[in-house]
């Protein structure tokens, strides 16, 4: 095998939980230039950089902790009830589900009683389908909304269900996602239900063919009934290092107590915590070999796997839990308590013991969810990104330059699409204990960076965050943005490795098309499933910028120097800056003189367009005081159909604010003076 296939053949292993895992290589060795290296990071090994001050720490606080914790105690009871995942690969998205489901019944203070009663019967119950649905589509092509059409996880076919739902992923796919605005959404409104043509649903995977329903519709994509206030990325307790640079191959370094008094102090918020690990077998109803879970106290330890195949979710701990009930004993007693995916029929009704020593442990993630502010419950959430390509692998998944000596920074820049008023900024850090500073900048309608101004100065913050991830961060207030009106948001980040003090810029990367079709044959060969999914990032002139010393540069043609020194020119898609901000839609003017002319069973309606609108409602009625008909349309006239002959109506006009990508009404304006007119 020539050394380009196996530098493709570890990058195809890393993208997915089918598949034993290998970390990929770092292509050739880290190149300066003008002060800057350019390399490709593991967010696993990243989210472990901890100073000693902070491992000891986190140590001590641990120590202060109780001995035994469980989220299932009943004075808690956050822990929503064991699923069954049957019949794909989607243990990602019901890890990830369990956990944001446990941090989201804690944030309101509901116990799974109490939530019953506020959803229903199944309380908080999230969609898995949603989320595994939208990782692997894409921005869609015609979208009006976006310049990013095209962008994300894209499929080779699409010709079963199989093809959707088994592509595996990891923990930070899930939070990628939800940070774009996908989800999380409600079980009910898309139940993981898989139709046969006779209607019934398939569980079994030997099955999966005869299902013939399993799509979404397209106005699902960009729904969601909570926002993701922090994805956060745990430092791991197996420490591996990579041994073979050409196969990606890690091994086994020591132990981390540190990173398990991390997790603790996750779990005793009150959040769930995402695991990845190497189970006998990736999926119930294949064969259990046994050679690391005891089936009889179903308690795991595996001190040979470096690899991981599963996800589960952590729900908590017994330092007591002794070492005599594994096959092998770990060096110490001590375990996780884990909620699995495979229905209450494995395990003890669905849980099982996985040691703190296991070797296979890797990727942990918790999630926090914003239950303080409901006002995009009415008025809609507006978010403006250039980063739509979810991070599928997290063995290496991030593109970053660094800098020990001077600044580096990276920046946003957008076009408000309606007037707004902005109140928040998504970024990803890569490293715990970064400093952010953030700078919020108007640059007017034709501004640039380089033309940044004290009048144009709108805020600027700076934050430590804990650990690596996504983040929501509050800016000082809420500043009002015109539509046309463009705005930057540069970000600076700095933080800490094993190099020491350093300040970095970062985007995410993902398997091109390219090398996934130049892998396949080779999977093909092995006897290996083939990958049908790919990387594509979208990025565009005046989207992005980096500025490495004393210049803003585009970071559309930059990036590509850099791909050809550390990313394998045509292995990885490198994506724009993970940089959004988030605001609340200000609803516009009500539309002024307003007319109608009737017909016998019609009436035709016409006003004057309004700054900022891009749709409008025409409400109409018989009763003033309850217009009960609505119609929404895109221009400035409207014809109301179906009417009754020689009646009286009441007719008025909404600008309206229309979410393009759903076809619905996100925020409308006070009503226009109500006109009467009757029918011929």
């Amino acid at each position: 095998m020539k050394n380009r296939a196996k530098k493709l053949l570890s990058a195809a292993l890393a993208v997915s939980l089918s598949i034993p895992t290998a970390a990929v290589p770092v292509f050739g060795a880290a190149t300066k230039d003008a002060q800057v290296e350019a390399k490709l990071v593991s967010s696993v090994d990243a989210a472990g950089y901890q100073t000693k001050a902070d491992e000891t720490l986190a140590i001590s606080n641990a120590s202060k902790l109780p001995a035994k914790f469980d989220l299932r105690d009943k004075d808690l009871d956050v822990v929503t009830p064991v699923k069954f995942q049957n019949p794909f690969g989607t243990c990602w998205a019901f890890g990830a589900s369990a956990a944001a489901e446990s941090s989201i019944l804690t944030d309101l203070g509901f116990t799974n009683t109490e939530a019953r009663e506020l959803f229903g019967e199944n309380g908080l119950d999230l969609s898995e389908k949603h989320l595994a649905y939208w990782a692997y589509h894409t921005v869609p092509a015609t979208d009006s909304i976006h310049s990013q059409g095209g962008e994300g996880n894209a499929l080779f076919k699409e010709e079963t269900a199989a093809n959707v739902y088994d592509n595996g992923g990891t923990d930070v796919l899930a939070h990628t996602i939800y940070s774009s605005g996908v989800g999380p959404v409600l079980e009910q409104n898309y139940p993981y239900f898989f139709p046969d043509k006779d209607g019934n649903n398939v569980k079994d995977p030997d099955l999966k063919d005869t299902i013939v329903d399993w799509d979404l519709p397209a106005e699902s994509q960009y729904e969601y009934l909570f926002q993701l206030k922090d994805g956060n990325l745990l430092p791991v307790p197996s420490v591996k290092k990579l041994v073979d640079p050409m196969t990606g191959v890690k091994e086994w370094v020591e132990y981390d107590e540190s990173a398990t008094a991390a997790v603790k102090q996750e779990l005793i918020r009150g959040r769930g915590v995402v695991l990845n690990y190497k189970s006998d077998h990736s999926m119930p109803g294949e064969p259990q070999n046994n050679a690391h879970m005891n089936t009889d106290t179903w308690a795991q330890y595996d001190d040979e796997s470096v690899d991981f195949n599963h996800a589960v979710c952590i729900v908590g701990w017994d330092d007591t839990f002794s070492k005599d009930n594994f096959l092998t004993p770990p060096p110490e007693d001590g375990a996780w308590i884990v909620k699995n995916s495979w229905s209450t029929n494995y395990g003890d009704e669905g849980y099982f013991y996985l040691s703190y020593y296991d070797h296979s442990i890797t990727a942990l993630e918790s999630f926090d969810f914003d239950l303080s502010d409901r006002s995009f419950d009415e008025k809609g959430l507006y978010i403006d990104q250039w980063d739509y390509m979810p991070s599928k692998a997290n063995q290496l998944n991030i593109f970053e330059l660094d800098s020990n000596t001077k600044p580096i920074r990276m920046a946003n820049v957008y076009t408000a699409r309606m007037d707004v008023d902005l109140n928040s900024v998504g970024i990803t850090t890569v490293y715990p204990n970064s400093r952010v500073t953030i700078q919020l900048y108007s640059l007017g309608e034709n501004g640039t960076l380089d033309s940044l101004s004290a009048e144009g100065f709108r805020d600027s913050k700076v934050v430590t965050i804990e650990h690596a991830g996504f983040h929501r961060i509050d800016l000082n207030g809420s500043y009002h943005f015109a539509k046309g009106e463009k705005y930057a948001v540069i970000v600076t980040e700095q933080c800490v490795d094993e190099t020491g003090l350093k300040y970095v810029v970062h985007s995410s990367i993902g398997v091109s098309k390219q090398a996934t079709e130049a892998i396949n044959p080779v999977l093909e060969q092995m006897g290996r499933d083939t990958l049908n999914s790919y990387a594509v990032a979208v990025v565009n002139p005046d989207e992005s910028y980096v500025n490495t010393g004393s210049k803003w540069e585009d970071w559309s043609a930059k990036r590509n120097e850099y791909e050809k020194i550390a990313a394998a020119e045509g292995t990885y898609e490198v994506d724009n800056f993970s940089i959004k901000a988030y605001g609340i839609p200000c609803a516009p003017d009500a539309p002024a003189k307003v007319k109608a002319k009737a017909k016998k069973n019609a009436i035709t309606v016409s006003w004057k367009p309004v700054e900022g609108a891009n749709g409008y409602c025409i409400h109409y009625g018989t009763d003033p005081e309850n217009l009960e008909g609505e119609l929404i349309v895109t221009g400035t006239k409207g014809k109301i159909t179906g009417l009754k002959k020689k009646t009286t109506y009441y007719v008025s006009v909404h600008a309206a604010i229309l979410d393009e990508a759903a076809g619905k009404v996100r925020i409308e304006s006070e009503p226009s003076k109500i006109i009467k007119v009757k029918t011929k």
